[in-house]
């Protein structure tokens, strides 16, 4: 994962709310408790494509259209 991935991640987040914190040891911390985050989403990923997990379109398609309510 770049450092350029996780500042884009952490714009995004922050457009939906996050508060970056302002001290350079709290913006630290939360770098590092997203970058912990991606890393489980990159191995869970990696995982599936090992084990050859498969998901529907429509399970998908769902899964995208609560995200977007969400926001």
């Amino acid at each position: 994962i770049l450092y350029s991935e996780l500042l884009e991640e952490l714009i995004v987040r922050r457009s939906g709310g996050l508060q970056i914190p302002d001290d350079s040891a709290g913006r630290a911390k939360l770098e590092r408790d997203v970058l912990g985050e991606m890393i489980d989403a990159e191995l869970l990923v990696q995982k599936a494509a090992e084990e050859k997990v498969e998901v529907k379109d429509e399970d998908l398609e769902k899964q995208v259209d609560d995200r977007i309510k969400q926001i």
